[in-house]
This record gives C-alpha cells, structure tokens and sequence, in this order.
C-alpha cells in the first residue's frame, strides 16, 4: 500500500486519535475495511502513525516491527496447521526505509523453520525481505519433507551446507526448486533423484561461489548469474543432469565449470554479458560447446556469439541443430560477419534462422559470403527501429515479404518491421 504521508513525527496526530478511537470501540473491524477506504483513512498520518495505529500509543518502531511480523507469522502457522498444501507469503511493507532507519539497518526476523517442515505442504513460496531461515534446525527435523515446489526470494538463509543438505536428504519428493535473490548463501550443493526443475537468479552476487547440482530426473535448469570479472576465478559451476532437455544460462561464464554429459538435450538459451567477449579463452568456450553438442534448438544474444565463436577459433559441429535464434543489438559491429561466418561452419544441418535486432542491420549484405541458401529454408527478421537502405539484390534466388506483400531487392527505412525471408 503506498502511502503519501510526511516525514515521521514522534507524537500522535489529531487524526491518529480519532482513529485509535473507533479502533478502541469497534475492535479490529478497521482491518476487514477495503483497501481504498484504508488508504483513504491513513493518507494523510505520518508515517510513525501508520505503524502504530493498531499499536495504541506504542511508539517505538523496532518493538511494533516484532509484534508484526509475530502476528504474520501466527497466521502462518494456524494455515499449516489447518493442513494447507500451497503456501504462498509475499510480506512486504512501505515503511522500509524508516525501519532501516529505525534498526540501523535491514531488520531481520527468524522465520519459523517448523512452518517449512509442517506435513500438509507440497508448495510454499515465500518472498519476505527480512525474513531469515535458520536451516540448521531444518536439517534437526527427522521426518521427510512432502514438499514438491519450493520457491524462495528476497529471504535470508543462515549456514547454507545445513539447508542443502535438508534439500537433498528430506525433500525426497521435491521437483521445482527455485532460488531468487536468496542471501547467506555461498555454496549451493544439491542431490536429488526426484528434482525436474532447478533455477537459480543472482543477478549480483560477489557471495556465491559455488553451484553444484545433480540429478537424473532434472529436465530444466535456469542459471542467472552475474558477478565482477575479477572473481570469475574463485566461481565454478557443476551440473550432473544426463538426462536435461533445456538449459538457460544469463550473466557470466566462470573459468571453471563442469557440465557433464546431456543425452537429450534440446534447447540451450545463452544471455551472457559483453565481458566474456575479452577473458574467455578458446579452451573454455570449445568445453562448453562440446559439453551441448547434441542441442537442437539453440538461441544466443550478440556477447554469447562473440564469445563462443570467436574468428580463428574451431568449435566443435553441433550436427543436431536445425533452429538458430540470434538477438543482436549492433548489427553495424563488423566483428560479427567473421563470427557468425564460424558459427555457420558448425551448424551444417541448420534449417531455420530467426534474427531479432535491436539496432541498424547496414552490414547484413556481409552473410552473401556464408552460401547459407543451399540449407536454410526459412530466415525470419525482426527490426525494432529505423535502419539504413539495404541491398538484398546481391543475395540470389531470395524472396522479400513483408504483410503478406511481395516487395523487391530494396527496403526504405521502417519504424516497426518484421521481414521474412525465404529461401527458394
């Protein structure tokens, strides 16, 4: 709820009076009120009055905090045990910076580890700022976890070798694991034989330094990870998934990772940032393209092309892929014509290409040299601004269509415009 209210003020306002005054005659009805008459009524106290209109005359913020969260977590507890299989806790509150102010920093509150342990649960997502989860006394739980889906964002994990390990031994049935923003956690090391789906988002993250995950069962993983270049040394990752069908990995290449085998691989997705362009060596990226070898569809951003096909470098044929996507955001960087020209070379079975550019594409007559219309039948371009002229007479036996329209080897410029290109 967002409040339009003044800087705080320590005593009471004549408002807060009133309404601490039908609060003390009409009991709790102010909290089955609806939302827009709550705003309406609260807009105009200060924001101290705000926190402590349900407070009484109770003042002092930290202590209000606990009594809070105190009551947020009783009524968690009273839904597991009413046997609830679906927990889903997005605690967040508009007062976050007078609290940090209040505490001297972030507040944090021990959140009730016998809630994610309770029988009944098969999900529970909880997205809670300032929550934090003890998992040492997880792992003193002795009974197996229900579970199926776990999903934890923005929550605090303290000693995480005790929460994997209560993942690995007592989620014996768990199969979405998803881990989002999640702070403590410097090691990620999870086995599971029953675990489909493992996704990790640390969009900046200096603290980890290590995901290991295994399992034969996994079928999607979802990596997002972005820390200084400087610390791609001490990063590794490790991935045992034989049997693992799709694959999406955004941020930073480490200098040390292990993916194992993939039997039936079919979608690599690879957002990588521009910086793996200048410190990534040919060895590394020639051992991840032989660890995806068997992939069918595979889809890159611009700095994941230039880091894995590097002009002069020799990457393994990837002979099962038919589908290419390409999002590219500088056509004009002349670089890319010797790149793409390797990456070509080895995807001699590809069938259809889809271009997605984010800027001008004055350089696409440099592709006539890849000799791509024996193979590709279908080319599929999508511009989202403005572009220079460009001269697709040069590149035979090729059929321009744009809304169901035949148009000739010149194209003018266009504000929105999506090409298709086949290759007869």
């Amino acid at each position: 709820m967002d409040l339009k209210s003044p800087s705080p003020s320590p005593s009471p306002s004549p408002c807060a009076d009133k309404i601490e005054n039908i609060i003390r005659v009409r009991g709790d009805g102010f909290s089955s009120l609806p939302q827009d008459v709550v705003h309406h009524i609260l807009s105009p106290l200060p924001i101290s009055d705000v926190i402590r209109y349900h407070c009484g005359r109770e003042t002092n913020i930290p202590k209000c905090w606990d009594v809070e969260t105190s009551r947020v977590f009783s009524w968690i507890r009273n839904a597991v045990d009413c046997h609830v299989q679906n927990l889903s806790v997005s605690f967040r509150t508009a007062v976050v910076p007078f609290l940090q102010f209040a505490f001297g920093g972030s507040p944090q509150t021990e959140f009730p580890s016998d809630v994610l342990t309770g029988r009944s649960l098969r999900s529970v997502d909880l997205d809670m700022k300032f929550a934090t989860i003890k998992a040492r006394n997880l792992s003193l739980s002795h009974h197996v976890s229900n579970l199926l889906r776990l999903h934890l964002k923005n929550v605090t994990v303290e000693d995480d070798e005790a929460f994997c390990k209560w993942i690995s031994l007592a989620c014996i049935f768990i199969k979405d694991l998803v881990l989002e923003d999640v702070h403590g956690l410097g090691n990620i090391a999870v086995e599971s034989a029953s675990m489909e789906l493992f996704k990790v988002h640390f969009p900046s993250s200096a603290s980890l330094c290590h995901v290991h995950i295994s399992g034969e069962k996994l079928e999607r993983i979802g990596i997002t990870w972005t820390f200084r270049t400087a610390q791609r040394k001490s990063k590794s990752l490790k991935i045992s998934a034989p049997n693992l069908k799709y694959l999406r990995w955004s941020g930073n290449m480490m200098s040390h990772q292990n993916l194992g085998e993939f039997n039936f691989l079919e979608n690599v997705d690879l957002d990588l940032d521009e910086y793996g362009v200048y410190y990534m060596d040919n060895t590394t990226s020639h051992q991840f393209l032989s660890s995806i070898q068997g992939v069918k569809s595979l889809t890159l951003n611009q700095w994941s092309l230039k880091t894995l096909f590097k002009e002069g470098c020799t990457p393994p044929p990837l002979l099962n892929v038919s589908y290419l996507g390409m999002s590219i955001q500088d056509f004009c960087d002349e670089s890319l014509v010797p790149t793409m020209v390797t990456l070509f070379k080895s995807l001699p079975n590809l069938h259809t290409m889809e271009i997605i550019q984010l800027n001008e594409i004055g350089v696409l007559n440099g592709l006539t040299e890849l000799s791509l219309k024996d193979r590709i039948n279908d080319v599929r371009i999508e511009v989202s601004y403005g572009f220079h002229l460009i001269e697709f007479a040069s590149l035979p036996n090729i059929t321009l269509v744009l809304n169901g329209k035949s148009l000739g080897g010149h194209i003018t410029t266009a504000c929105v415009l999506c090409v298709c290109i086949m290759l007869v």
